[in-house]
């Protein structure tokens, strides 16, 4: 049976990197022993929060969350936490790994590769009971983060109360074409 033959010196430029060496001058029948330590390259977490900036009361929100690893190295895992906010309602998320539990949003994500992005995205009800409303989320990976300062985005949403109009003022509305056709009509001079 043929043993495969590793190529020693290919092995051995293969096993040089950065690090820190000492030149010894071994004497016969010294023991030498070597301990090689391999430092992963750092993996830098961002996210990045975007949302509906405007809706009116009863219409849907929707959130998108992006988690990109800046860093060299591969991020073993991550956790996403979000506080949603006081005047949402059905909140919730199809994004594989996320829960809504209550008003916090927790998703939990594996693998990801230096350079690559993962999105979560998150839909909830506007119920019109506040004008405005921010929260930020958070990313927290499993190996130390060496810039924490993207590690949190905010987002704001507008949410426009449509004041409710009488039947009589809705007919004359669809009537001329609108609010402006009514503002105009009330503007003319009396004769």
């Amino acid at each position: 049976m043929d043993v495969p033959q590793r190529d020693h010196g290919q092995h051995d430029r293969a096993a040089v990197g950065a690090g820190t060496s000492k030149a010894v001058a071994p004497q016969p029948g010294d023991d030498i022993t070597c301990t090689i330590t391999n430092t992963p390259l750092p993996a830098d977490l961002a996210i990045v929060k975007a949302a509906t900036p405007q809706v009116n009361a009863g219409e849907t929100v929707t959130y998108l969350l992006v988690v990109t690893n800046d860093g060299r190295g591969d991020s073993s895992g991550y956790t996403v936490t979000d506080q949603i906010p006081a005047g949402l309602t059905n909140v919730s998320s199809s994004t594989p790994g996320c829960a809504v539990s209550g008003s916090p949003l927790t998703c939990t994500g594996g693998l990801l590769p230096a350079g690559q992005s993962s999105q979560i995205t998150v839909t909830a009800t506007a119920d019109g009971t506040v004008e405005l409303m921010r929260n930020t989320a958070t990313v927290r990976g499993i190996q130390p983060d060496p810039a924490p300062a993207n590690n949190t985005s905010n987002a704001a949403v507008t949410v426009v109360t449509v004041p409710m109009v009488a039947a009589s003022v809705a007919g004359v509305l669809g009537l001329f074409g609108g609010g402006w056709a009514l503002r105009r009509r009330l503007r003319r001079p009396v004769s």
